[in-house]
């Protein structure tokens, strides 16, 4: 699989994820043994509990219709009206029942923290400008936004009948030409042997090929020749190092902490090597994602016993966590 083919994905991944680091960098306010930022948002601070304690009966089932995963649907409250009164949590109908321990129903109440973090909240939680999500619903997937392309199911569809059916090497090649012919045009003449093999080992690789590389290609006329080659260079281990460029780019890698003298990170160059070898073996997607975000929690270890292998490559991917400038 060509990871370095999900540039939006790598990129909007990188970037979420950065930015929630950045968040815990600048620091906050201490709440009850909680650390917040000082204004807290909805967002960020007050969604999670909500999603631990509440959504069960506030969420998609909308009991007594409320509905608590967005700013938006709680600001508008559920049948007995508005269930929050910004800056005055006494007066606020959601804070009284979680300050009674009356919600949530039969779940796990909230600690004494989460309590403190509710109320702060509502004393100096920014409920408009500022908060993102009081301009429009949250980023979470509301049933309108699950019908938007990206969430639905990929479905098979019938190959396009084409015109001219000659240059139809694969089935994409007709969705390509479909597009095409309706304006008029059609596919260029296919590009010299010599030319096509730097192509691929450039795309591929980063490298171009040697003389003698060339010269066998230009020779080899076999109806397979083009499908070889590329199956060569995706298992070359130049490959992953070409596409390993582009994930460690948008993830902010470097060998350095960045701050003052920029001292060097010794270890950095693990996590280099791991999307490396992540690359060339192949790893589907969601694995490559997970073992980065989640890696120390996906293997049994504990600190100062010898790692298993298991443990050390996990491990080594989470060094994705520790990207950002470090002063």
């Amino acid at each position: 699989m060509m990871i370095g083919g999900c540039s939006w994905t790598i990129v909007l991944t990188a970037a979420m994820i950065l930015r929630m680091m950045s968040r815990l960098a600048l620091g906050g306010l201490l709440v009850a043994g909680l650390t917040v930022a000082e204004t807290p948002t909805f967002q960020h601070d007050i969604l999670p509990l909500f999603e631990k304690r509440c959504n069960s009966c506030h969420g998609s089932v909308k009991t007594a219709n409320l509905d608590l995963r967005t700013l938006e649907s709680t600001m508008k409250g559920g049948a007995s009206g508005p269930v929050v009164v910004p800056g005055k949590p006494d007066g606020s109908f959601l804070w009284k029942k979680i300050a009674s321990d009356a919600m949530p129903l039969g779940g796990i109440q909230f600690t004494s923290d989460e309590k403190a973090l509710v109320r702060h909240w509502i004393e100096q939680g920014q409920f408009a400008g500022g908060d993102v999500a009081a301009k429009s619903p949250e980023s979470r997937i509301t049933d309108q936004k699950r019908r938007f392309w990206s969430y639905q199911k990929p479905m098979k569809h019938p190959v396009p009948v084409v015109r001219s059916t000659a240059q139809v090497r694969n089935p994409i090649d007709a969705f390509v030409l479909q597009k095409l012919e309706a304006k008029g045009l059609r596919l260029n003449s296919e590009a010299p042997r010599e030319k096509l093999i730097r192509r691929a080992y450039f795309d591929l690789t980063g490298l171009p090929p040697t003389p003698e590389e060339v010269k066998a290609y230009a020779a080899d006329s076999s109806p397979g020749s083009y499908a070889a080659l590329i199956e060569r260079l995706l298992g070359s281990e130049r490959y992953g190092e070409r596409w390993a460029r582009h994930w460690l780019d948008s993830a902010g890698y470097s060998d350095g902490n960045g701050f003052l003298g920029d001292e060097p990170r010794t270890h950095a160059w693990r996590y280099r090597d791991w999307i490396i070898k992540a690359l060339n073996r192949d790893m589907p997607y969601d694995q490559f994602v997970m073992h980065q975000l989640a890696g120390d929690q996906m293997t049994d270890w504990k600190m100062g016993e010898k790692l298993s292998a298991d443990a050390v490559e996990k491990l080594t991917a989470t060094g994705f966590l520790r990207l950002t400038p470090d002063g």
